[in-house]
């Protein structure tokens, strides 16, 4: 009798069932017979940490470690101290301790402890893919994948028997056979040995297998599980003590298994750092640097081989600690538009008045010539104190350019001045003292620029309604009233 189609596709289906069978059969068997003759140890990988090489769901069958000496590129299955469980990891490095360095393939920084040889319970030496998914599916607690595959697998020995048994033969000619039973036990007794062989193994396999998971991996959408479970913590509270040897202090990253700390140093805020340091234990936290004279920038980092952490708080500190120096006017005078040829040098007061075509305006000078060429100012305050305000009003401070003489000065031959105003103030209507902050003019003079001082001037001038301010000069017979200039340097 002829085949039919349907005979062929049958005998198709049950090669497809045998082959399954075949492959799961010589998966098992190899880890049975790596097992039970060798005495290594199969492991089931249930996370991605080492992917591609070693997928979730694979199987690593392990060597007992034995205290041999082991190198970069051999995956070791051990005890985790810092998480749950083993963990089957790669040795990227070796510590002069004996201790190992490990890291997951997928994962993009080392893992946070170094491995004692204590701690190693095996070493890799065989891959079985896929033969541990159904461990993956127990401890995601996926049951309907567990089912499946048994449903599967039973479907696909059942198919089998079309490409086994000779009554299912599509080409062999088919004659009636008297006792389809007898025919049916004979091909069973011939299928029936291997079927106990791989259940056996198959038992021996389940109850030898372990389970191992990365330090840095779970199952989530992230496929590369590369991300970080941990975070190494900066230093933080840096300071520094000016000097020709800066002395840096700060407090020790609250992490315990770091190395050491590094010490980064620039010369602009922000960085590009430069290492200048490395600092251990952990527990030191001081370092004297001796850089050449000038101001720097640091911050610190800790860091545990080549895991770094972000940066500590910067500062900024000098090889010259600062000066505070005050200095008061040597000339200071008012120039008045209603009296344009007037000169008022010795006068206790200088006005800053705003009124239509009657404006005055103040000059104040002060001899800053003792701050060392070079010197680096962190500060300079103009202090001035009005003897009399009749309104509220916002004052214009300006960098004169010219030079002036304070018992010759008046309007009609008043300096200069620079196009944009230094700074402005905001004058209440007391006789409060106020400040201007002059930071920018001071340094100019200390690189180079001529020193006139300063002239003080209402910033809308020729108002219809007068606006008066007298501040004190340094012909003022209380000292406390006079104009000063306080300057820090370094």
């Amino acid at each position: 009798m002829a085949a039919t189609p349907t005979d062929k596709v049958r005998f198709g289906a049950g090669l497809v069932g045998l082959v399954a069978l075949s492959s799961i059969a010589w998966l098992v068997l190899w880890t049975a017979v790596a097992s039970l003759m060798l005495g290594w140890s199969p492991v089931a990988v249930l996370s991605g940490s080492m992917a591609p090489r070693i997928d979730s769901g694979d199987i690593v069958v392990a060597a007992p470690y034995q205290g041999q000496e082991l190198g970069p590129g051999a995956v070791i299955v051990f005890d985790s101290h810092t998480s749950d469980g083993r963990i089957t990891h790669r040795i990227v490095d070796v510590l002069p301790s004996g201790e190992y360095v490990t890291r997951g393939d997928a994962n993009g920084r080392i893992d946070t402890t170094a491995v004692a040889a204590d701690d190693v319970v095996g070493v890799g030496r065989l891959l079985v893919p896929f033969l541990g998914m159904p461990f993956v599916w127990l401890d995601r607690g996926q049951w309907e994948m567990l089912v499946l595959a048994v449903i599967a697998i039973a479907a696909a020995a059942w198919m089998s028997r079309w490409a086994l048994l000779d009554k299912y033969d599509p080409w062999k000619t088919r004659i009636e056979i008297p006792n389809i039973r007898l025919l049916t036990q004979r091909h069973t007794k011939r299928i029936s040995p291997m079927v106990i062989v791989v259940l056996a193994s198959l038992l021996v396999v389940a109850a030898t297998t372990t389970r191992s998971r990365a330090a840095y991996a779970d199952f989530t959408g992230n496929s590369g599980s590369a991300f970080s479970a941990d975070i190494l913590q900066p230093p933080a509270g840096l300071t520094g003590a000016c000097g020709a040897t800066i002395n840096l202090n700060w407090t020790a990253t609250p992490d315990a298994y770091p190395t050491g700390h590094r010490v980064m140093r620039s010369d602009t805020t922000g960085g590009p750092y430069t290492q200048i340091a490395s600092v251990t234990p952990r527990t030191v936290t001081t370092y004297g640097d001796t850089p050449a004279a000038g101001s720097y920038y640091y911050v610190v980092r800790a860091y545990y081989l080549n895991w770094i952490s972000a940066d500590s708080n910067e500062i900024s500190v000098a090889t010259s600690c600062s000066t505070t120096v005050s200095f008061g006017a040597n000339k200071d005078s008012e120039v008045d538009q209603d009296k344009p040829g007037d000169n008022y040098g010795t006068e206790i007061v200088a006005s800053v008045r705003t009124e239509s075509s009657k404006n005055a305006r103040g000059l104040f000078s002060f001899d800053v010539s003792s701050i060392p060429a070079g010197a680096v100012i962190d500060s300079a305050t103009l202090t001035l104190c009005p003897s009399r305000a009749d309104d509220p009003s916002v004052i214009d401070v300006r960098r004169v350019t010219g030079t002036w003489g304070e018992t010759t000065v008046t309007w009609n031959n008043q300096p200069t001045v620079a196009g944009s105003s230094t700074t402005t103030f905001a004058q209440p209507a007391t006789t409060a003292c106020v400040d201007a902050t002059v930071t920018v003019d001071v340094q100019a003079w200390v690189d180079g620029t001529a020193n006139n001082g300063w002239r003080l001037a209402h910033t809308v001038e020729n108002q219809s309604s007068r606006i008066r301010i007298e501040y004190s000069t340094r012909e003022d017979s209380d000292a406390a009233q006079r104009p000063l200039l306080v300057v820090v340097y370094h």
